[in-house]
Parts: C-alpha cells; sequence; structure tokens
C-alpha cells in the first residue's frame, strides 16, 4: 500500500490502527440517523398536516440540505468553543495512545463527530417515513379498522400493520443514506 511520510510507518498499520474507532463512528452514526429518522418519521407520519408533521418536515428538509462539514463546524463552535463540554479534535485526549485510552474518553470524542453525520442522514429517513406511514394510513384495511371502531385494536393496527409496513423501505433507505 505504501509508506506515509506523516505518520513515518506503512499505511497499512496506520489503516490497522484506526479502524475500530471509524467503524465506531460508522456505527454509531448510522444507529443514531435510523433510530430518529424512523421516529420523528412515524411521528410526522401520524399527525399529518399538523403541527408536529410541519416542524419535523422543515427541521428534516433543512438537515437534508446542509452540508455535512457545515454542520459539523457549527457543533465544533457550539459544543466545543463557546459552552466547552466536548473535545476539539482526535480521537482521545493528548498525551494518550490507542491502548492508554479509557472508553469513556473515547466516547466524549465521538459524540460530535457522531452527531454531525446523523443528523444529515435522519432527515431524509423521517422524510422518507413520513411518506410511507401517510400512504399507510390512507390505506383500505386502516380505513376499515377505523370503520369498526374499536379502539383497543388501535394500538394494535398501529403496531402490526402501519410500522410494519414502512420499514423495510426505511431500512433499506437507512443502509444507502450514510
Amino acid at each position: 500500500m505504501g509508506y506515509s511520510m506523516l505518520f513515518n510507518m506503512p499505511v497499512a498499520s496506520v489503516i490497522r490502527e484506526r479502524f475500530a474507532t471509524s467503524f465506531a463512528l460508522l456505527a454509531g452514526a448510522w444507529l443514531l440517523s435510523g433510530v430518529l429518522g424512523v421516529t420523528l418519521g412515524f411521528l410526522a407520519g401520524r399527525f399529518l398536516h399538523r403541527w408536529p408533521d410541519k416542524m419535523i418536515c422543515r427541521i428534516s428538509y433543512l438537515l437534508s440540505s446542509l452540508p455535512t462539514f457545515w454542520i459539523a463546524m457549527l457543533l465544533l463552535a457550539l459544543f466545543a468553543v463557546r459552552w466547552p463540554v466536548l473535545p476539539v479534535c482526535c480521537a482521545w485526549d493528548p498525551g494518550n495512545n490507542a491502548g492508554t485510552a479509557l472508553l469513556s474518553e473515547r466516547l466524549r470524542h465521538l459524540v460530535l463527530p457522531v452527531c454531525a453525520l446523523s443528523l444529515l442522514g435522519m432527515g431524509q429517513i423521517a422524510l422518507h417515513t413520513r411518506e410511507k406511514i401517510a400512504s399507510v394510513m390512507k390505506s383500505e384495511f386502516i380505513r376499515f379498522a377505523r370503520a369498526q371502531g374499536d379502539k383497543g385494536c388501535r394500538c394494535y393496527v398501529t403496531r402490526c400493520y402501519v410500522m410494519r409496513l414502512p420499514q423495510r423501505s426505511a431500512y433499506s433507505l437507512l443502509l444507502w443514506a450514510n
């Protein structure tokens, strides 16, 4: 693969050392964007054309249109510079290396990058899930369940039909979102 002049070691060794941190960043962002996106999309679809839907849609459109680096710079400016509650850079504190860094220290350093990456995917997943939930809520079998008037069945209908049908497409979007 070559030799890194910056780290003064083979590139394969540099990649091997940093793979775990990169994978943790990827997994955290993927999980957070999936959970938040599906949850917010479900809420927006259930309250279609009301204030929760409008607020979630506006936030999702805004997050989908902003570049990731801009979101990351804004988060850094707020949470690392203005209110110094999170670290500015690196995967662990200066003076430590991969072997001596504590798990809590590593997680604290991953918070801002995970949030920046997950906010981008969250907007797209929320909008997609909202659209699928809205189309399922207009379908014949939901209308039939409402016409029967069984109030106790409402939670069952929501869990078994309204959430299950859009899940497959939301998860496939989640695979390609990040």
